[in-house]
Order: C-alpha cells, then structure tokens, then sequence
C-alpha cells in the first residue's frame, strides 16, 4: 500500500483561490448597485426638466403679444365695471352743455328737478347700457389681433388703450349703439328732455321769458340723446381705460402679469 503524504501547499491553494472567487463576486454586485442606483437618478433628472426650462424662459415675440392682449382683457373688464359704478353714482354722463345753460333759468322758475330728473335718466341710461357690454368687449378684443409691440413699448403709459381705441373704436361704438337705445327708452331720457324744452318759453313773455331773453339760452333743435349718450360713453370708457392701464401698470395681475413685468423691465 502506497503511503498518502499530506502536505501544507494545497490547503494555502484552496484558501487563495477562495479568496479571489470572493473578491470577484463583491466587485460584481457592487458594481451592479451602483448600476441600479444611477438608472432612477437619470430618471428623475428628466422629469425635472421640463419644469425648470418652462421656468427660465425668455420672452418671444409672440407670448410678448399674447402677455398684451391679455393686459388689455385685464384692464378693460376693469374699465367696464368702473363706468358702471359711475353711473350707479349718478357721475358717468353729465348733463349736456347746452342744457346747462337753461338750467339756472329753470331753477328760478322753480323747476330745478327737471335736470336732476334728466341727469337720473341718463346715468341709468348708462348703466342698463353697459350692464351686458362687458361680453362685447372681450369679443372685440379678440377680433382686432396681436399689437405691434415696438408701438407698445415706446408709447407712453396708456399706449395699450391708445391701440385699442384706434384699431377697435369704431367697432366698439357701433356695438354699443343698440345698448344705448334700448336703455335710454327703458329709463325715458327723451322723455326728459321733451319736459325741458317744453318748460322754455315759446315767446319773450313770462318769467322764463324774461330770463332766457337777458341769457340769450336756447335748447338745441331735435336733440339726438342716444347719439349724446353713445359718444359720452365711449368718451368715458376710453378716459376710464387710460387711468385703469396706468394702475395695471403699477400692479399686474391676470395670467400674463410676470411676463408683463419682464417686458415692460425690459423696454427701452
């Protein structure tokens, strides 16, 4: 029988070989962590993004536009709700001045509610008139399309107002028309005028007579109260819109209103 000799090398061999099997599979599942770990962080760089691209955007030419369109909804949903509290206050449409010239001749014959009867008809001429013009508004402004901007930017503080009332006036008084008329008859603003011009003496007798004699007053032949009316009206919307830019100016607000800002930061 062969006699088996037991030596040290093969044991130290084994543990060697151990070892680096051991080492080699760390290495691997390291790296396969590191692998997997890496895949969610790319990931969620790509949903950041977007965001972050949306929020350092410079403004376009056209979203400029579009931020000014937008101002002039702004301002002229404002403006509408302006004249109308006006005229609840007795304060959007003044009494015609050819009719003020008659009013103190009136009053000393004692019949001074004939004015205030034909400045209530007035205002509430006004504000039945502008009570659904508001719609209107916003459907014009939509029509007339995207302002030039350099006329924008170097125009003054109401240069929004200015190009509303030059590319959709017209538009926007004739709209207004069939407002006007409907709410003057309701509120019977024909009705007094015709009590004044009936109140003034035909002849130079009387009182009145005497009076409108010395002053020299007469009323106006054929007095048209709506086209008076229509073009107090539009007289005041515009007047009204100009203050009410001026103040958007100061304070923004609306869905555009940041863009706003870095426009109007940005003009010479």
């Amino acid at each position: 029988m062969k006699k088996i000799i037991h030596t040290p090398f093969i044991p130290l061999f084994l543990s060697i070989l151990l070892l680096i099997v051991t080492s080699l599979l760390v290495q691997a599942c390291g790296g396969s962590k590191e692998s997997s770990s890496s895949a969610p962080a790319s990931t969620d760089a790509a949903k950041v993004e977007p965001t972050k691209e949306v929020a350092s955007a410079e403004p376009t030419m056209k979203n400029m536009q579009t931020a000014m369109v937008d101002a002039i909804k702004v301002i002229s949903t404002d403006t509408v709700s302006e004249v109308t509290a006006l005229a609840k206050k007795q304060q959007a449409i003044p009494i015609p001045e050819s009719f003020e010239k008659v009013q103190g001749a009136l009053e000393t014959a004692g019949k001074s509610d004939l004015f205030k009867g034909l400045s209530s008809s007035l205002n509430t001429s006004a504000l039945g008139a502008m009570r659904n013009y508001k719609d209107v508004v916003g459907d014009t402004i939509d029509s007339i399309g995207l302002p030039n901007m350099d006329t924008i930017l170097k125009g003054g503080n109401d240069s929004l107002t200015r190009y509303v009332e030059s590319a959709a006036g017209s538009k926007l008084k004739n709209s207004l028309i069939p407002f006007v008329k409907e709410a003057a008859k309701d509120a019977g603003a024909q009705e007094w005028i015709d009590k004044i011009q009936g109140a003034l003496p035909k002849d130079t007798g009387g009182l009145l007579g005497k009076v409108s004699a010395a002053t020299g007053v007469k009323l106006p032949t054929n007095f048209d109260v709506e086209g008076y009316l229509t073009d107090q009206l539009m007289g005041k919307f515009f007047g009204v819109m100009a203050n009410q830019e001026k103040l958007f100016r100061k304070d923004p607000k609306g869905r555009s209103a940041d863009l706003f800002e870095k426009v109007m930061a940005a003009a010479p």
